[in-house]
């Protein structure tokens, strides 16, 4: 059977094909195999196609249970082997769990309502979370700046320093940055509409005036455009992932090994390093490290809870310490 049309999907949401899209680059940052990608990419592509002929083309993220339920009612009257329906789970499952988590481009999501719907095979993918050192964003900064790629610097230590979310980020404009004795952005929107600066070290305003210098006058609000070309203009969300993705190969090279951090990644290993007092963003603060309540603060988190989950689990180095003999 098959649900994927050109046609059709051309015609598609287009929130919805972007969707895709994100997804697609997240699972090649993973390091997934061409021919999984593919699975994906087809389960998903024929799936946006019938929400197009049967679900008003809804934007995927804002669907009920229901509606992923009678996707699923609809290919057993197909009468689909039950590993086919699965593999459509699994597909749609692991998607909304994408966008459930990575909460920089998708902050409004906070369910999965696949999540309750049972299937014979409800594997979840786990995303690898990666928790660089100090010292290794210290080394990046240093490897950018020489190379004078300042806005990937400013990109990184602004991330670094506030914790914020990629989408948070995205959201920054130039202004404010190059005045005196102030060390916040203007406000941005973050999850659950949730309004408030991003707050950062001395090192980040430093980042950001050789980036201004650099830039000079252009017509464009964003912090973020485009660095080739005549027309300056605000390059996409896609773009500031790619920054992220793009750290890895120097890295390899440094350490002589791959290390598979994202976008979300700056946002626990900054959260981590302020937990541990390893953060160079201490200093400046005048703190020898930040408390888990501070550390929700930081993150704007509504749970302590949540940003606890953000951080490395400890626990069997607290009973090791325990049981030493």
């Amino acid at each position: 059977m098959g649900l994927y049309n050109e046609e059709v999907y051309n015609k598609a949401n287009i929130n919805n094909r972007n969707f895709l899209d994100d997804y697609i680059l997240e699972l090649k940052s993973r390091g997934l195999s061409e021919g999984t990608i593919k699975q994906y990419k087809n389960d998903l592509r024929g799936y946006i196609c019938w929400i197009y002929n049967n679900q008003n083309d809804m934007f995927l993220l804002d669907l009920k249970r229901r509606d992923f339920r009678n996707f699923i009612l609809y290919l057993q009257e197909m009468e689909l082997s039950n590993a086919r329906i699965n593999r459509f789970q699994s597909s749609i499952r692991g998607a909304l769990e994408y966008a459930l988590l990575d909460d920089d481009d998708y902050p409004e999501y906070i369910q999965n309502p696949m999540a309750r719907i049972k299937s014979l095979d409800s594997k979840a993918v786990v995303k690898e979370v990666v928790f660089l050192e100090d010292k290794q964003v210290t080394f990046l900064l240093n490897y950018l700046l020489k190379s004078k790629q300042y806005q990937k610097a400013l990109y990184l230590s602004l991330s670094y320093d506030s914790c914020g979310r990629r989408s948070e980020i995205y959201s920054v404009t130039k202004d404010g940055f190059l005045t005196e004795g102030v060390y916040k952005t203007l406000p941005v929107k973050g999850k659950g509409g949730k309004v408030f600066p991003l707050h950062y070290s001395n090192t980040t305003k430093d980042i950001a005036k050789l980036y201004l210098e650099a830039r000079g006058n252009d017509s464009v609000d964003s912090l973020w455009i485009n660095e080739r070309g005549k027309e300056k203009r605000q390059i996409s969300k896609n773009m500031l992932y790619l920054h992220a993705v793009s750290l890895r190969s120097i890295l390899e090279a440094e350490y002589n090994k791959d290390i598979p951090m994202t976008s979300h990644s700056i946002r626990h290993f900054g959260l981590q390093n302020y937990q541990d007092g390893t953060h160079s963003a201490l200093k400046f603060m005048g703190k020898d490290k930040l408390e888990l309540d501070m550390l929700k603060i930081l993150a704007h988190h509504s749970n302590i809870s949540t940003t606890e989950g953000y951080l490395k689990n400890v626990d069997n180095d607290l009973l090791d310490d325990l049981f030493q003999g």
